[in-house]
């Protein structure tokens, strides 16, 4: 008996050691729970930041039309200089909808020959006595009743109606930034493809176009 009890106790002896030594083990193979961990360093570059500036916003055109305000899509005004001459174009900046046939947006288009002024003297004001701010005028008189053959006008619902100047005042005033254009005067309206009128209208407008200087 005393054999037997020495045995066992000899074993749990054994079995306790091999417990502990595994424990001590397990404990230096385990990381530390919420151990900082060293931040990579990084580098720091010399690469400059390309920072592309926010285009302008565009906003629509109004036109006023026998006392009623129509949109148009924002206007552009193109300035192109030869010689003596400097030609202005002020247009819509129609959206591609409106090659569809199904299109009923407005659009307009004035072309304007302009002698013995040049693109600075328009965008400046030039030299104008007492400090007044020099205006560029242009003016369409039109005698006939028949529908021109210029593509000049105001074109409604999608080319539905036209509305061709005919005693109408086009005023370019510089304002420091860019240019205004003041519109006001009698236009001739057709429908479709009609060739005469009789029916005039009062057009006025205050356009602020986007200027590209050729």
């Amino acid at each position: 008996m005393r054999s037997l009890r020495t045995q066992q106790f000899a074993t749990t002896i054994i079995a306790a050691g091999v417990a502990l030594a595994c424990i001590a083990g397990c404990e230096e193979e385990l990381p530390t729970p919420n151990q900082p961990t060293s931040p990579t360093a990084q580098t720091p570059t010399n690469d400059p930041v390309t920072v592309v500036p926010d285009e302008p916003e565009a906003f629509p055109a109004m036109v006023i039309i026998e006392e009623q305000t129509v949109e148009f899509p924002p206007a552009v005004l193109v300035l192109r200089e030869d010689g003596d001459v400097t030609t202005a174009v002020l247009y819509t900046d129609d959206p591609k909808e409106m090659l569809d046939d199904d299109y009923r947006g407005n659009s307009f288009y004035f072309e304007m020959e302009l002698p013995d002024v040049t693109i600075e003297q328009i965008m400046t004001g030039g030299d104008a006595p007492n400090g007044q701010r020099q205006v560029t005028p242009f003016a369409y008189i039109i005698e006939e009743s028949r529908r021109t053959g210029t593509p000049n006008g105001l074109f409604l619902n999608g080319g539905e109606f036209v509305l061709q100047p005919k005693d109408a005042d086009f005023i370019l005033d510089p304002n420091g930034t860019g240019l205004s254009v003041e519109v006001s005067g009698m236009f001739a309206r057709f429908a479709g493809d009609e060739a005469f009128s009789g029916e005039r209208v009062v057009v006025r407008a205050t356009l602020i176009p986007e200027v590209v200087p050729e």
